[in-house]
């Protein structure tokens, strides 16, 4: 927005993360909008839409942060028909559209902020969970296990803005995955093997079984011991066999095969 209007800042946070925290008022505006806006794609550029044009792009702004704050990202004006966009993208500077959709950065100071239990925020737990999401899979390109606590933080934002769990709950959850993040980073450093090794042993620390290092080095060994187990069925076979071995020495049954499963995809 423009300077002097930290008002109508803090009454659109409020419509952003409070009102529509609600899914029946996201839909209900949703609707609303998209009329208007197949209105306008039709009509403009009559003279007669002069005097609503500043109204239409207002609300064509509210849209795209909703979109941004609950919606699947793409680009910031992905979700607009042709000609809403351009107006959208000429006064995104002037209306603040820029500032009001940037996502809270995921660093040590948000971690700080959670571990000091400031008041949860709609808004912040949003944005972090979404930051989460867009940092791992952007690092899971090249990082798996990024990857999946970028899947983990998406579950935690599907169910806080379907209202299946409250501020605190997902606050909690997030807590939990920016730790797990911290910690992945600190042991990585430390590292003297390959990544597929790490993969393994993060995998089987993050389940808090003994001899973490150990046991992962048996299941490394066994990777290397067939090479070709992606396309060969024999191989797969006996790669299983030799993680199932190494594996019941610390855990059995159910867990044990969903916990090879999991390696084989990650190492």
């Amino acid at each position: 927005m423009a300077a002097g209007t930290e008002g109508n800042d803090e009454k659109l946070a409020k419509l952003l993360y409070e009102t529509f925290l609600d899914k029946e008022e996201r839909q209900k505006f949703t609707e609303f909008y998209k009329e208007l806006e197949t209105l306008y794609e039709i009509l403009s550029p009559s003279p007669e839409l002069r005097d609503h044009i500043e109204d239409f792009n207002r609300l064509a702004d509210i849209y795209v942060m909703l979109r941004n704050a609950y919606g699947t990202k793409t680009t910031l004006l992905a979700d607009l028909a042709h000609k809403t966009e351009l107006l959208v993208r000429q006064n995104a500077t002037a209306h603040g559209l820029d500032k009001m959709t940037k996502t809270v950065e995921f660093d040590e100071a948000a971690l700080e902020m959670l571990k000091e239990g400031q008041a949860p925020d709609p808004g912040k737990v949003i944005n972090l969970a979404r930051s989460l999401v867009e940092f791992g899979t952007r690092e899971g390109q090249r990082d798996l296990m990024l990857m999946g606590i970028a899947e983990r933080a998406e579950t935690i934002l599907e169910a806080f803005t379907e209202r299946q769990t409250s501020t605190l709950q997902a606050l909690d959850r997030l807590k939990v995955l920016m730790e797990e993040k911290r910690a992945l980073e600190d042991e990585r450093k430390h590292w003297r093997g390959d990544a597929s090794g790490f993969a393994i042993f993060w995998t089987l620390r993050r389940e808090n079984l003994p001899s973490p290092e150990t046991v992962a080095g048996e299941i490394a060994a066994g990777f290397k011991r067939f090479p070709n187990h992606q396309t060969s069925a024999d191989e797969l076979r006996q790669l299983k066999a030799e993680i199932y071995k190494a594996l019941l020495r610390v855990v059995s049954g159910k867990r044990m095969v969903d916990l090879a499963e999991e390696i084989l995809k990650s190492a």
